[in-house]
């Protein structure tokens, strides 16, 4: 369809060049087809067939008319009218002649000739009726597209075959179906049968067939139909029909041929500029510089300027400019338009961002011409690209050659602004708009000078000004005109600008750039990246990619994230593209893109933190241990307080176990951030995790104890909107989060109401840059509440005086001050890298400044910051992107210390960014850490948050991991459960509170926590490792086991057997035993016995569990015996320990005892405490009674120092003391026992390797002796084979006064 409009508008251009010209033959009939019948009827009188009277045919004719009249008028006549005449003669003929005069009326003219046709055929030599017929087919040809006319072209050929101009047009409908052979036909029988103008004709086919792709073809038919015809005026012709590629092909064939080289280069020239394809542009104007431009025609000369003014951004023809300076003096107007073009060719150069080109031919320009208002642009493009001296130069120039008091008073402002003295500025702008109006540049600086000094009103009237020039038709004005919407916050009107600049020239990619940033700023994503995906392929500017990449990273569509920064990277890397590739790639777990794109964006700004940040996360994350303890190293040079390189440093020495590298940050971090609870918590943390419990326990212990509600969040929700997009928050979920902290209780303040002792629910709620349109929903939600928020706005501008006055007299908002995000960087060395202007020194006039001058210059700024209108008594500042210079590259702990000075001078709190965002004890009011909200964040991820992240409630946790570590398992319970309900990370809270309670042996405990930790974090290999071996306790074990008892008199008790147990139910497990035993003691003989048994472990609660046993001993010699066994643990926290219940009914040990019946009922509490976290103290009274009616009394215990956790290693003193009613020959008695010994104690275990052992030695005396050294241990060895096999031996010794034993015991444990 496309194909055959383009032919139709070269057929319609054809026509109206032949109804111009005329004559015979001429289209002017297909421009105004017929359309009265009456005229058709009319011509046809004038042509009466053979062997007919005149009067016979008007009467016919009359019948005819009369018939069309009625069809017209009278449908139910016409039908009468026409049976009369179908009786008639000749009735069928006058029928369809009057059929054929209706239809020819009502432009129904395809009809028409069917009528006109079949009147025809009743009679052949009718010339009236050919005539009307052929009538009615040019007229149907006329009316349908070229390819539709060939039908009736045909008709009319075959009534009159020498019509020239029924073949050409025939041809052009050949051309539209596509049938080239048979047009290239019938045009030449036009051209044999006489057709006029056949050189338009010939240039017109050639010229098609140069625009459909077959040059030589239309070439050959024209050279074959024009003979002789010049290629050069072909190609002039063609140029002045503004058909240019056809032009362009007979220029280079004229070109070749050396036909008028003078004109035909002029015109190649224009031809090429017009494409912008200036490369063989001085190759064509190569004859009209070497006769000179001072002598060729004006108009000649005039093409020349176009040409330049067309290609002055290609460095080809500014050559071709020197020469047009020759050439001025024919002319004054030359000298002024060779200004005007050396000044757009400086605004091509802009923008190819050839910034120094841009600049010498303004100042070119301002040569020629001092009076131009280029002069503006031309100063500050000078002072961007270093050029101070040579802009200052050609300033003062202009001030002294310019005639315009404009330009003078424009000059005199602009050195003030230059000074910083935007008030004097501002006088003598306003003098040079009262000169001179129409200064667009200018007014608009004017604009912004009046905007930083707060003069709204003022920067509104200039405002209105742009949009009342667009409104009389300006339209260079509305770039200026959104600008100005744009900074004074009216985002709707904004968007309406950008929008309408866009339609106008969507092939600018500024225009496209900046409405699809106002379309975002309106939430219309989808039209704003539709707006920039059109314009991306055909674009080379970096801007357009740039949003592109943050629309999509705002939606979290991180994959076209990444295609898009590969994409606009490879037109030019820009700091943005790198940015957000490698926060994207590092979101994507890419880290080798991630470290790429962070290198690059280093290598283009060294001073990028966040890139730093990010290369050193990635090395890290790919195990290049030694990269990146290096690069963190090199960054903490730069500035020993850079807390992302701390942090990172720190996690390399976890997963390298370089404890001393992790206690030396730690211990860093913590000294430089005092007031920093989770710094603290973090060291005490890391103390603990590398042994070092006693500061860590008595830290976390005295965090732990503080009721969490005295930690007070600050929330921040950055720049507002009526949608959420990259770092932006949206009204919705703002509302949504408030009214979830009312319904949870919290209480909203303000800063003057921080004091971290009360135990409240508090909040303060921190709103950075709102859109204005944000500020209403925001201030009816706090008014609904009954809330308070700070409001902070580096753009006065965007809100407004009177505005922010309002908000801050309803009592719900309290203003606070920070920078504009455009003043937060400057320059801070030779490399021209930036940094941060309030903790850098910064690089001015070619030096470092000095200390003192960087305390004025913060000084003066924050001086300008602290004055806001309607502050509150408190001020408030915000520092920008929450660094105080813990985010900053080359920066030091000086600058950061007389930041702080400067600060406190000024304000009385002041708001950093934190991962956590608390106020707690020991705050400091200038660092007071606020919590950027994520976007994203719901409802319950604020809450969520708030538990989480309370550095009180992650000192529980951490309290209860360090009591877990140091075995104070009951302890750490009670922490847990309370870390759990204060809102600790549960999948934490899990997983630590399951492991230890499996080392502590509740086994219920151990897998409901440890399940839940695997549930809530499937991926963590800890968890499933872990919840593994708890789950292996379950299993069903076998454990073949054999000892060997012997004492001081000669006795022995031989027993082996195997026990087999299972757990039924994570509550309890069921087991049962047997074993042989043989009692034996020289001089006694011995006796033998197979006991069996049964027992179970049933955990009651958590901690608490009742282990139980009975048995029945079969002896082979002397009556069976029953025995049975009672253990009862019950966890005592408030001792850091347990109690012990037991009671047993056995035999006792010896033969002689065995023989004689003699059983012993023992019952004993045991009880473990631990006093100040590192001293053990256990106590275990016990009474025996025995039915031989001997009772025995005693107590046994230690009291130790734990020296070390793990491996364990304790030292004390230990002591038992026991007295019996005698001493009897069966067994042995303690009678007046007393034991004093020094006790120390280890357990440990390297690789499969177990150990244990403690050890007495020291002092006993008995009843009758005197006080003897002894010693008496318990050393255990054990090896794991696999994960559920294990083998271990024991041995025990008792030794006292006058009586020891020694006991073997060895062990095969296999779980199944």
């Amino acid at each position: 369809m496309g194909k055959l409009s383009h032919i139709q508008s070269h057929i319609v251009q054809f026509l109206i060049i032949m109804s111009v010209v005329g004559g015979p033959g001429s289209f002017g009939w297909w421009l105004s087809p017929l359309v009265y019948a009456g005229d058709a009827a009319s011509s046809a009188a004038q042509a009466v067939p053979q062997g007919q009277s005149k009067s016979s045919i008007s009467q016919l004719e009359n019948r005819a008319l009369k018939l069309a009249q009625l069809l017209e008028r009278d449908p139910e006549a016409a039908s009468a009218y026409e049976s009369e005449l179908s009786r008639q003669a000749d009735g069928e003929y006058v029928i369809a002649l009057g059929h054929g005069m209706a239809h020819q009326k009502a432009e129904r003219f395809d009809q028409a000739a069917a009528q006109f046709e079949k009147a025809l055929a009743l009679r052949p030599r009718d010339t009236r009726v050919r005539k009307l017929l052929i009538d009615a087919c040019l007229n149907w040809a006329g009316q349908v597209k070229p390819a539709e006319a060939i039908e009736p072209l045909q008709k009319i050929l075959r009534l009159d075959p020498n019509r020239a101009s029924a073949w050409r047009d025939l041809g052009w409908g050949r051309w539209a179906l596509e049938q080239y052979d048979d047009a290239i036909e019938a045009w030449e029988k036009a051209l044999e049968t006489g057709i006029e103008n056949r050189d338009r004709l010939a240039l017109l086919v050639a010229a098609d067939f140069i625009e459909l792709g077959q040059a030589e073809r239309g070439l050959q038919l024209f050279l074959r139909w024009n003979p002789g015809g010049s290629f050069s005026d072909a190609g002039i012709a063609l140029f002045r029909q503004n058909r240019l590629r056809a032009a362009e092909r007979f220029l280079i064939e004229a070109w070749k041929r050396q036909e008028n080289p003078l004109a035909t280069g002029l015109y190649l020239a224009t031809v090429q500029s017009g494409r912008t394809d200036c490369a063989a542009v001085m190759t064509y104007l190569k004859p009209a510089l070497e006769l000179g431009l001072d002598k060729i025609s004006v108009n000649d000369l005039d093409m020349i300027f176009d040409v330049a003014a067309k290609c002055e951004h290609a460095s080809q023809v500014f050559d071709l400019l020197r020469e047009l300076e020759k050439s001025i003096h024919k002319a004054p107007a030359y000298g002024k338009r060779l200004a005007v073009l050396l000044e757009n060719a400086g605004h091509k150069r802009t923008s190819v961002r050839d910034q120094e080109g841009a600049f010498g031919f303004y100042s070119r320009s301002l040569e020629l011409d001092p009076d131009r208002t280029i002069w503006f642009r031309a100063f500050d493009l000078g002072q961007r690209i270093g050029k101070e001296r040579e802009a200052a130069a050609m300033l003062e120039s202009v001030e002294r050659r310019a005639s315009s008091v404009a330009i003078r008073e424009g000059v005199r402002g602009k050195v003030h602004a230059r000074e910083g003295r935007l008030k004097a500025a501002v006088e003598h702008f306003e003098r040079s708009l009262e000169a001179d109006p129409n200064q667009t540049d200018l007014r608009f600086e004017l604009f912004q000078h009046l905007v930083t000094l707060g003069e709204f009103e003022k920067a509104e009237t200039h405002e209105r000004w742009f949009e009342a020039r667009l409104k009389e038709g300006d339209g260079t004005v509305r770039t200026y005109l959104a600008e100005a919407r744009s900074a004074l916050g009216k985002t709707e009107e904004a968007f309406e600008t950008w929008r309408e600049l866009y339609l106008t020239s969507p092939e600018v990619p500024y225009y496209t750039t900046q409405y699809a940033r106002s379309a975002v700023q309106l939430c219309r994503w989808d039209e704003a990246l539709s707006a920039l995906e059109d314009i991306a392929p055909a674009t080379s500017n970096p801007q357009l990619y740039e949003l592109i990449v943050e629309i999509e990273a705002a939606r979290g569509n991180l994959e076209q994230v990444m295609q898009w920064t590969e994409r606009g990277l490879r037109i030019k890397p820009t700091a943005a593209l790198l940015r957000h590739r490698a926060e994207a790639a590092e979101a994507l777990r890419d880290y080798t893109a991630a470290e790429q794109a962070a290198q690059a964006l280093l290598e283009m700004d060294r001073g990028n933190a966040a890139a730093a940040g990010i290369l050193l996360r990635s090395q890290l994350a790919q195990n290049r241990f030694d990269s990146a303890r290096s690069f963190g190293q090199e960054l903490l040079q730069r500035n020993p307080e850079f807390l992302p390189a701390l942090a990172q440093l720190q996690e390399l020495a976890a997963a390298t176990q370089d404890d001393q590298a992790r206690s030396v940050i730690a211990s860093e971090v913590a000294s430089q951030r005092p007031w920093d609870l989770n710094a603290q918590r973090r060291y005490a943390l890391f103390s603990a995790e590398t042994g070092k419990y006693g500061k860590a326990l008595s830290t976390l212990g005295r965090l732990a104890r503080i009721d969490p509600l005295q930690a007070i969040p600050i929330l921040l929700y950055s720049r507002p909107s009526s949608c959420s997009g990259l770092e932006r928050n949206s009204v919705d979920q703002i509302v949504s989060h408030w009214e979830r902290l009312k319904s949870a209780g919290y209480r909203f303040i303000g800063p003057e109401e921080i004091d971290p002792g009360k135990a409240e629910a508090r909040v303060m709620v921190v709103v950075l840059d709102p859109d204005p349109a944000a500020l209403g929903p925001l201030d009816a939600a706090l008014r609904r509440i009954n809330g308070k928020a700070v409001l902070v706005t580096s753009n006065l501008a965007l809100t407004g005086v009177d505005r922010l006055r309002e908000l801050s007299m309803t009592g719900h908002w309290i203003l606070a001050s920070s920078l504009a995000p455009g003043r937060q960087r400057d320059i801070i060395d030779t490399k021209g890298t930036t940094g941060n202007v309030l903790t850098h020194l910064l690089y001015v006039d070619g030096k470092i400044e000095t200390p003192q001058a960087f305390r004025e210059r913060v000084g003066k700024i924050l001086s300008r910051a602290a004055n806001l209108p309607g502050a509150g008594k408190e001020r408030l500042f915000v520092y920008p992107s929450g660094d105080y210079g813990q985010f900053s590259l080359d920066t030091s702990t000086d600058v950061i210390t007389m930041l702080r000075q400067e600060v406190e001078r000024h304000f009385d709190k002041a708001i950093i960014f934190d991962n956590f965002g608390f106020v707690s004890v020991g705050f400091d009011p200038l660092r007071l850490p606020a919590k950027p909200v994520p976007p994203q964040w719901s409802d319950e991820d604020l809450i969520t948050h708030l538990g989480q992240a309370n550095p009180l409630v992650m000192s529980r946790l951490d309290y209860a991991k360090a009591l877990s570590w140091t075995r104070q398992h009951e302890r750490a319970a009670v922490w847990f459960k309370r870390a759990e309900a204060s809102g600790a990370d549960p999948a934490e809270v899990s997983f630590h509170w399951g492991a230890s309670a499996h080392q502590e042996g509740d086994v219920p405990t151990a897998l409901s926590k440890l399940r839940t930790a695997w549930s809530l974090n499937p991926d963590s290999t800890r968890n499933l490792t872990v919840l593994r071996r708890a789950e292996d306790r379950k299993n069903t074990a076998l454990a073949l086991n054999g000892s060997i008892w012997e004492d001081s008199d000669d006795r022995q008790v031989v027993r082996y057997g195997a026990e087999l147990g299972t757990y039924v139910a994570d509550q309890l497990r069921l087991s049962v035993f047997s074993d042989r035993t043989r009692y034996e003691r020289e001089g006694f003989g011995g006796e033998r016995g197979f006991r069996s048994g049964g027992g179970f472990r049933w955990h009651l609660a958590p901690q608490w569990r009742l282990d139980a046993q009975a048995w029945w001993l079969n002896m082979d010699e002397v009556p069976n015996q029953v025995g049975w066994a009672m253990n009862l643990h019950i966890p005592a926290a408030a001792l850091g320990g347990s109690l012990e219940l037991e009671a047993t009914r056995d035999e006792v040990y010896t033969v002689e005892s065995v023989r004689n019946r003699i059983w012993a009922s023992e019952f004993s509490l045991a009880t473990y405490s631990r006093i100040a976290n590192f001293w053990e103290l256990s106590l275990a009274p016990s009474f025996v009674d025995r039915n031989d009616g001997n009772q025995t009394y005693s107590i046994q215990g230690h009291f130790a120092r734990r020296l070390h956790e793990w491996p364990y290693f304790g030292l004390g003193y230990s002591f038992r003391f026991a007295d019996s009613d005698r001493d009897p020959i069966e067994y042995w008695a303690p009678v007046e026992l007393r034991q004093h010994q020094v006790y120390l104690a280890s357990r440990g275990e390297y690789g499969k390797l177990l150990y244990g052992i403690a050890l007495r030695a020291g002092y006993a005396a008995q009843k009758d002796t005197d006080w003897r050294f002894r010693w008496g241990g318990r050393p255990m060895i054990g090896l794991r084979l696999t994960s559920r096999t294990e083998l271990r031996a024991e041995f025990i010794r008792l030794d006292t006064a006058i009586y020891h034993s020694n006991t073997w015991l060895f062990g095969l444990v296999q779980r199944f």
